[in-house]
């Protein structure tokens, strides 16, 4: 089963995970500030979705948690404890449990 990634941010790095995931069959959902970003990156990749978010507004990070999960019902959620090194740091969550746990990488 192909993962779901909610990656932050559509240039640079974060653009390059996404197009790596989508091309290895990942479904991703894109959160940024830019709405035109979004939707450049989002037309380059196969199953992908996006919101607009300001990622320091509390609200816009509920809202785009909930859009994700209801266009990708079946995410999961990695939650990395130290952004240097999210694989050897991290852990799977459900949405519900991880979505307390979004504050800490604002």
């Amino acid at each position: 089963m192909s993962r779901v990634l909610l990656i932050t941010g559509a240039t640079g790095i974060a653009e390059a995970t996404a197009i790596a995931a989508s091309a290895q069959g990942d479904a991703v959902f894109v959160v940024s500030r830019t709405e035109e970003t979004c939707r450049d990156l989002c037309r380059l990749l196969r199953n992908a979705d996006y919101c607009v978010c300001d990622l320091r507004e509390e609200r816009e990070v509920d809202a785009a948690f909930d859009a994700c999960l209801r266009k990708i019902p079946r995410c999961g959620c990695r939650v990395s404890t130290s952004p240097a090194s999210a694989d050897a740091n991290s852990e799977t969550v459900p949405c519900t449990s991880a979505r307390g746990r979004l504050g800490c990488h604002v």
